[in-house]
């Protein structure tokens, strides 16, 4: 029995609960009671989650990096002030502190 492939079935295979418990049957003879099938629900559940949050993030991420890219150009394209690129790309003002701290971050 190899565990790393039973937590591969359970944590990273993308396959409704109900399949990875008939996996876990077939593959390794292990039967889940109706409590450990809610369980083990819960853990698709909290991994698909964990994957989401993480994708979500690296979104966050690369669309920031690509706003202080496209400041940065327009900045030194134009001339223009950071006050003026932000007003121009509809930085919302809630965001602009976030970017002019990153901007001095990088000079």
């Amino acid at each position: 029995m190899n565990a790393i492939e039973m937590l591969r079935i359970i944590f990273k295979e993308k396959a409704p609960a109900l399949v990875k418990k008939q996996q876990l049957e077939e593959e390794y003879g292990i039967r889940l009671t109706e409590d450990e099938t809610k369980e083990l629900s819960k853990m698709c559940n909290l991994s698909e989650g964990v994957y989401n949050s993480g994708f979500n993030d690296g979104v966050n991420v690369g669309t920031l990096n690509k706003a202080k890219e496209d400041l940065q150009n327009l900045i030194e394209s134009t001339g223009w002030s950071l006050e003026k690129a932000m007003q121009a790309l509809r930085i919302p003002l809630e965001e602009r502190d976030h970017y002019e701290k990153a901007l001095k971050k990088q000079h």
